[in-house]
């Protein structure tokens, strides 16, 4: 009897499927709706925050407004802290509540859509960043950072504590 080959592997798909939900929505719809727009899918005017489109019920910029960055090293940058802060809040922090911390991110936002309608901001990517930065902080604050490729300190709320090690 021939040797049975074990089906082939995807990898990459097994991984995507086991990302959490809310961090999946997250990575997916920021890569979405920045990449949709530099391939010439789209164009961004549609998916930044126009109120005056949102009272013409296109609805769909109150949430694209969070995602859609300039598709440079800075957008690989922000996907890959959101991604790694947001599956740690989510398996961590929230434990598997998926709701509790759909509805953290849902208060937050919704704060960040008034402040930007007073405001006249467009984008608000960096706020959903922020936000997401500020809780994971505020839960490990004592996690040593690794910092450019290996410099390791403590951060604490009086600023770096301690000596850098390499």
């Amino acid at each position: 009897m021939p040797p049975v080959n074990p089906p082939a592997r995807n990898e990459l798909l097994e991984w995507y499927q086991s990302i959490p939900p809310i961090t999946k929505a997250i990575f997916t719809l920021s890569i979405a709706t920045t990449v949709a727009p530099a391939l010439g899918l789209v164009s961004p005017y549609n998916l930044i925050l126009n109120w005056t489109a949102v009272y013409k019920l296109q609805l769909w910029r109150l949430i694209t407004s969070f995602f859609l960055h300039k598709l440079d090293l800075g957008f690989a940058m922000n996907v890959y802290f959101a991604y790694r802060q947001s599956l740690q809040l989510e398996n961590e922090v929230f434990g598997g509540r998926t709701a509790d911390y759909l509805y953290f991110l849902l208060v937050t936002s919704a704060m960040q859509l008034a402040a930007a309608h007073y405001m006249g901001l467009l984008v608000l990517s960096d706020g959903l960043l922020m936000s997401l930065t500020y809780l994971w902080s505020q839960h490990y604050r004592d996690v040593p950072m690794t910092f450019m490729f290996g410099i390791r300190f403590k951060v604490s709320r009086k600023g770096v504590k301690g000596k850098c090690s390499v």
